[in-house]
């Protein structure tokens, strides 16, 4: 299988099996699509050329598969000074492939009435204009096991990325009973994703939809040996993981919701305690903690603290001192990941960093900060 790094995601090139394994599998992607064709503005009226450029490039009617299928346009742009916004774009190309369908069936295909049969992507980056579609329809971060969405949880799939900076999956790999720990796990999302890991559970399995699966061109003999296989993989994989993940949080209803995840997603083997990490006890030190603890936008803005933020900012100041008392008493020897946005607050951990992985969730620059926490010191 040919793989390659490409602006803002990876390329593979490979059969059917592949594509429909890549959708069950893959647990760091937000999606996965199909290059169709590509082509060049050469610098004349951009949505005229767009709609030329759209009925030329693809056979749409053969890629919708006649006009019951339904379909929508996504789009993208960057560094084209003369596309200002995506709304050409979209616009241009819908009408573009309407068109084409028409002229070859006699009928306009019907608008999406939810996700559509055919989602379609396409993205200009300066003069060039590639088309794709979608295989998910939808972010691939939506694994199935969340019936509510905590105003602070993180995503699944940036979460994923996370367990892997870490080293979780190799750890998994050379120890058949290595222990992860979350202080601060909140609604669970380090939990139930280091429990999939370590249990080898493909993200993709609880998805209920799958568009590709009503493309003209699906092969449902593939797919239902690759789903069939994904299946005996999971089962066998929960069968025999004897990892521990556990976590703890002093928010009564994030640890409902976090119980209410694991539970959703059958991670049998993590445990959540409702406490404060500072008093909590473990039987053994960890193999790795990765956790997101609380660290609000700004502790202090450049003339400091304003006066209806300060009890924040203690309250902030005091999680992190709790975290560190902690990493202290219970994880000497281990391996500490820490994702934080605010500098100011991590220095209430009085630690060194080992290394410092820059990342942007959302449109917030963060960093995941490892640390190697001392052993305790021998009397």
């Amino acid at each position: 299988m040919e793989i390659r790094e490409a602006r803002a995601g990876v390329m593979f090139r490979g059969d059917v099996g592949m594509c429909y394994r890549s959708c069950l599998w893959l647990r760091t992607a937000i999606r996965i699509r199909q290059r169709l064709a590509s082509g060049f503005l050469q610098g004349g009226h951009v949505g005229d050329e767009l709609y030329q450029m759209t009925r030329d490039l693809v056979p749409w009617a053969d890629v919708l598969g006649g006009t019951d299928a339904t379909f929508s346009v996504d789009a993208t742009a960057a560094r084209n000074p003369d596309v200002r916004n995506t709304t050409i774009i979209k616009t241009r190309v819908r009408d573009a492939i309407c068109d084409a369908v028409r002229d070859t069936t006699g009928l306009r295909p019907a608008p999406p009435t939810g996700v559509a049969d055919v989602p379609l992507h396409v993205s200009v980056y300066g003069p060039e204009v590639v088309f794709w579609r979608d295989l998910s329809g939808t972010s691939l971060h939506k694994r199935g096991y969340r019936s509510v969405v905590h105003k602070a949880a993180l995503n699944e799939v940036a979460a994923a990325g996370i367990l892997q900076l870490a080293g979780w999956d190799e750890i998994c790999a050379q120890a058949d009973d290595a222990v992860l720990v979350d202080p601060m796990c909140g609604s669970g999302t380090f939990l139930v994703e280091a429990a999939m890991m370590a249990a080898r559970q493909p993200p993709g399995l609880w998805r209920a939809d799958w568009p590709f699966l009503r493309w003209p061109d699906a092969d449902q003999v593939v797919w239902r040996a690759e789903l069939d296989r994904a299946k005996e993989l999971a089962h066998a994989g929960k069968r025999d993981s004897r990892h521990v993940i556990v976590g703890s949080e002093i928010h009564p209803g994030a640890v409902a919701l976090a119980r209410e995840c694991a539970s959703r997603a059958g991670a049998g083997n993590v445990a959540i305690r409702h406490g404060n990490c500072v008093s909590w006890r473990l039987p053994r030190a960890p193999d790795v903690i990765v956790t997101n603890p609380p660290w609000g936008r700004r502790l202090h803005d450049e003339r400091g603290a304003r006066r209806g933020h300060e009890d924040e900012n203690e309250a902030l100041a005091g999680a992190w001192r709790d975290l560190a008392s902690f990493f202290r008493e219970q994880c000497g020897g281990s391996r500490a990941y820490i994702l934080s946005g605010n500098k100011d607050v991590t220095r209430h951990l009085r630690m060194k960093a080992a290394q410092r992985h820059p990342l942007t969730l959302g449109s917030v620059d963060c960093r995941l900060i490892e640390y190697y926490i001392l052993p305790p010191k021998r009397d």
